[in-house]
């Protein structure tokens, strides 16, 4: 029973930090940054708000331990430059 909750905590996890990604990815693509400008934006969306509260906590932010986050951040990152390149080109 421990191990279901724990999954369920990670996907939910994973799909907030997609959510957030996607956030900073899609206000990138409207001010017209490149795909430097949108991973950067998109992962300190993502991962900025954990990073802060560690940072506080007087932690070891939990990005830096365990950069899932960053990386979810970035895939999420390409796959939505690349959706709005093809549809620019339609």
């Amino acid at each position: 029973m421990y191990l279901e909750f724990e999954i369920f905590l990670i996907i939910c996890n994973y799909l907030g930090t997609i959510a957030f990604a996607a956030s900073g990815a899609l206000k990138g693509i409207k001010y017209k940054l490149d795909i430097f400008g949108m991973t950067l934006l998109a992962t300190m969306t993502a991962c900025g708000g954990g990073i802060i509260r560690d940072i506080l906590l007087n932690e070891v932010p939990t990005a830096l331990i365990n950069p899932e986050g960053l990386y979810i951040s970035i895939i999420t990152t390409v796959i939505l430059y690349i959706f709005m390149k093809n549809l620019e080109n339609q």
